[in-house]
């Protein structure tokens, strides 16, 4: 699992909790646009931040609202992964 890129790591949740695959593609949907953004070069990312301008495109509230989802999905069956990621 430490190997695994975020990806890789999100879609094997998706494998191991079916009920979880909606949340899992939410999650991956908006992380793809944080990587499409970043993408760009570095200095216009530094430009950009130092002047105080967020990063369009990326939605800070909604992706950690998407992931807090994705870990109650998995979480609320008292399963160890939860209780591993939240300790």
């Amino acid at each position: 699992m430490v190997r695994a890129s975020p990806t890789e790591r999100l879609r094997w949740i998706a494998q191991q909790f079916p009920d979880a695959s909606n949340d899992v593609d939410e999650v991956l949907s908006i992380y793809g646009r944080f990587l499409e953004r970043t993408a760009a070069k570095e200095d216009e990312l530094i430009a950009e931040i130092t002047q105080g301008k967020r990063l369009s495109g990326l939605d800070q509230p909604q992706f950690g609202d998407a992931v807090f989802r994705l870990l109650r999905r998995i979480g609320d069956k008292g399963n160890l992964l939860y209780r591993m990621i939240v300790v």
